[in-house]
């Protein structure tokens, strides 16, 4: 169900967090992407700080959907503890999306933009759906873990389209 992927995606993120994080002490490492390969020491060290905490954020969202996976997965679990577990994720990646959004370069900036647009576009239109399916009766269950799966995932899908497209990973 919901929880088994809460728990992918915290396991991917995780994976990926730690992969940027090392980008940031390895320009070679960085710089593997051909886009980049002749950036200078000075363009690196300002992506340094970009790539940590663009790590940290990811970290946060892993944070939350394993607690979410966690408590959803048992009666016995410490709810309390992991409510604030996931507000704290939460507030923490809003905290660092802010500051990594003011040190976006415009193309990021515009990627991120569409693939907020799309993304929600998507999801509204399937979460009609979906909820009407289930307060009409087609027994389709509305499950909240769900639906943050299903909008992270197609976020992710979308950014990374789009990612693609513009020509940043090339």
């Amino acid at each position: 169900g919901p929880g088994l992927f809460a728990f992918l995606l915290a396991t991917i993120f995780s994976l990926v967090a730690l992969i940027i994080f090392a980008m940031s002490f390895s320009k070679k490492l960085f710089t593997f992407n051909r886009e980049y390969e002749d950036m200078d020491a000075d363009e690196y060290e300002e992506q340094r700080p970009i790539l940590r905490w663009s790590a940290l954020g990811l970290i946060a969202y892993a944070i939350a959907f394993f607690l979410l996976a966690c408590g959803n997965s048992t009666d016995a679990a410490p709810q309390p503890i992991y409510f604030w577990g996931v507000a704290g994720a939460m507030v923490a990646q809003l905290v660092i999306g802010f500051y990594l959004w003011k040190r976006y370069d415009e193309l990021w900036r515009q990627v991120t933009k569409e693939a907020a647009a799309i993304s929600f576009t998507i999801g509204e239109a399937v979460l009609f759906i979906w909820a009407a399916a289930a307060i009409f009766g087609l027994g389709v269950p509305f499950d909240p873990l769900a639906v943050i799966v299903f909008i992270t995932v197609t976020y992710g899908l979308v950014a990374i389209y789009l990612t693609v497209r513009s020509g940043m990973t090339k």
